[in-house]
């Protein structure tokens, strides 16, 4: 019995003294009532952001007023965890196109690009395409290369690659605030077509 109240104290004393509470803030955009973000705070110092967090893009007011009460999650720009207010782990971007951004390497990881590369598609061609390129401080993506796949493939993510500029995306100043700033080098992707 001894025993268990020695495991019971030590436990009991470990999850009060690394655990951290937490609760939930809310913000909201300025002059309006509409929610900006949801995230986890430390309890003891609300400016401290520990845990999930999610960015809400900003509609007009009659789009509000039909949203008001609903689930939001159609209007999710963005979420990922923080930890002591530093962003970490895999965030989530829910643009056109959808991509995702790894805090812990700070790198880009994928785009999920809804455009098959036409020629490809008509000629029946799938596989796998390795592309590298950059983004720069406007968000426009450059130097883009094809370093491994089928030619077509490669020719034809290239095409799309070109028409994407993220810096023209929805809801700009909340990704730029979260990325806090778009550039970024030879960052190396790749697309997995799949004809189905």
């Amino acid at each position: 019995m001894k025993r268990f109240w020695f495991i019971f104290f030590i436990l009991f004393l470990s999850i009060n003294v690394i655990g951290q509470e937490t609760i939930i803030k809310t913000e909201y955009y300025n002059n309006s009532k509409q929610v900006r973000s949801h995230s986890y705070v430390l309890k003891s110092d609300s400016t401290i952001k520990h845990g999930e967090a999610i960015y809400y893009k900003k509609i007009d007011e009659q789009d509000y007023k039909y949203f008001k009460g609903k689930n939001h999650d159609r209007l999710v720009v963005a979420n990922g965890q923080f930890y002591n207010n530093i962003k970490v782990g895999i965030w989530e971007f829910f643009l056109n196109p959808k991509f995702y951004y790894d805090f812990n390497k700070n790198k880009l990881i994928t785009f999920q690009l809804h455009n098959y590369p036409i020629l490809a598609y008509e000629l029946g061609i799938q596989g796998d395409v390795i592309i590298k390129y950059d983004i720069d401080a406007s968000g426009r993506l450059k130097n883009i290369i094809g370093i491994q796949g089928d030619s077509i493939l490669i020719k034809g993510t290239i095409n799309n690659f070109n028409k994407l500029n993220l810096g023209q995306a929805e809801n700009l100043k909340i990704i730029a605030e979260i990325l806090e700033n778009w550039e970024r080098k030879n960052i190396i992707d790749t697309l997995k077509y799949r004809l189905e």
